[in-house]
């Protein structure tokens, strides 16, 4: 309803704020957050489908070049934001020990993964941690094993702490550490890559993730160049 009020309540309204303005300021986006009957916003802050718009071919800040920081797959490989060129790519950042909203996106991408396969879609998921002095490789394959994530379709990767920070700064990802040392709370957003490695959009984590994703990557592949 064009006009109505909307209330919605905020787990961590501080780090979701400033993921937000973040997100506005440096890569010039517009709130195009949509808030539709029946969505479940969950623990992550997120009203609904929707995400941000970003003007098409603006390029990840320093996540593009060759001499990026390495990161290592559930299978112990090594490879860079660079080399998965080539295909559409949606990124996100988790903890593997929060047991809030991370658990619920590693789900959906899971199903996400799953229908990329059944399409024969030709993109590609990627999962990074966001508290790398805690998930090590080892865990991030665990993590992986968990949830059957095939690396033909959706990589789960660690890295070294300072690496996987300047990724994190690159993507503009926000994380505060909790009590017990562990990065509970964060943003929760998607980052939608084209094939040429440009940010098209960015999500918010939401009910309805795994088709948001799917639809999103779809359209990359059928976009104009």
């Amino acid at each position: 309803n064009p006009g109505a009020k909307v209330t919605v309540k905020l787990t961590s309204p501080g780090i979701y704020l400033i993921g937000c303005a973040y997100h506005y300021v440096e890569f010039n986006m517009r709130d195009v957050v949509e808030v539709v009957p029946g969505a479940s916003p969950g623990p992550t802050a997120s009203p609904g489908p929707g995400g941000y718009a970003v003007n098409r071919g603006r390029a990840v800040q320093k996540t593009s070049a060759r001499s990026g920081p390495p990161l290592i797959d559930q299978h112990g490989h090594r490879f860079t934001l660079d080399s998965l060129r080539a295909r559409p790519l949606a990124v996100t950042f988790i903890s593997a020990h929060c047991t809030d909203a991370c658990p619920l996106i590693d789900a959906q991408f899971a199903d996400a993964a799953r229908k990329i396969a059944a399409a024969h879609l030709g993109a590609r998921l990627l999962t990074i941690t966001l508290d790398p002095e805690h998930d090590s490789p080892a865990t991030m394959r665990a993590l992986a094993e968990r949830f059957e994530a095939d690396p033909r379709y959706w990589l789960v990767a660690g890295g070294s702490i300072s690496g996987i920070h300047r990724i994190m700064q690159s993507f503009g990802v926000i994380s505060v550490a909790g009590k017990n040392g562990y990065r509970e709370e964060h943003t929760t957003f998607v980052y939608i890559l084209n094939a040429e490695g440009k940010l098209t959009q960015t999500m918010l984590a939401s009910s309805g993730l795994s088709d948001d994703v799917v639809n999103a990557l779809r359209d990359e592949r059928t976009a104009p160049r």
